[in-house]
């Protein structure tokens, strides 16, 4: 059965900086309850748009606490979760995001470029 949950991702760039924002919908006509493994409750990962290779991922600096939570959601309700890449180099990347829980909604993509930083 498909999930109800649906997620866009948004950017907002400036001169060496990135900011991202994960939305997760739920579209269904019935309450959904997300459930975490860990403390972590989202991923975002970016990939040069040239060659494919990761440059940063939102976790990989991080420690999260190995505790079960939920989180429920009714019908039309949204989850938004905001992240913060500085400094980002100039250049084209491929942001990919996902919520962290089951269930769990399509994997996003958006292509955002960086300004360099005027000196």
């Amino acid at each position: 059965m498909p999930t109800p949950l649906a997620a866009v991702l948004h950017a907002d760039s400036a001169p060496g900086a990135l900011t991202l924002r994960l939305e997760v919908h739920n579209v269904g006509d019935v309450p959904v309850t997300v459930t975490f493994p860990t403390a972590q409750h989202y991923e975002l990962v970016a990939h040069d748009a040239a060659t494919g290779a990761e440059v940063w991922r939102w976790g990989a600096d991080r420690s999260f606490a190995q505790a079960l939570s939920e989180l429920p959601l009714v019908p039309d309700e949204m989850l938004a979760f905001t992240a913060h890449w500085m400094p980002a180099p100039p250049g084209r990347y491929e942001i990919v995001a996902w919520l962290a829980g089951t269930p769990c909604p399509p994997r996003v993509r958006l292509e955002v470029s960086v300004p360099p930083v005027k000196h």
